[in-house]
């Protein structure tokens, strides 16, 4: 996998636990459980974040 490739498959990975993070929530005052999966979807955004920024710092050198 090339490096644009791996750049929007992280972008597509933050943008899904973003939704997760939203999902969970909008929906937590009615199901209590959706509350572990916004921060689920908020830590994988953290993540992948990082994924990016510590690859960019790589190829900045």
């Amino acid at each position: 996998m090339n490096k644009s490739q791996r750049f929007l498959l992280s972008l597509l990975a933050i943008i899904l636990s973003f939704a997760l993070f939203v999902t969970g929530i909008l929906f937590a005052e009615k199901m209590p459980f959706l509350i572990v999966l916004g921060i689920l979807g908020l830590s994988g955004v953290y993540y992948f974040v990082f994924l990016i920024v510590k690859k960019s710092s790589k190829t900045e050198h």
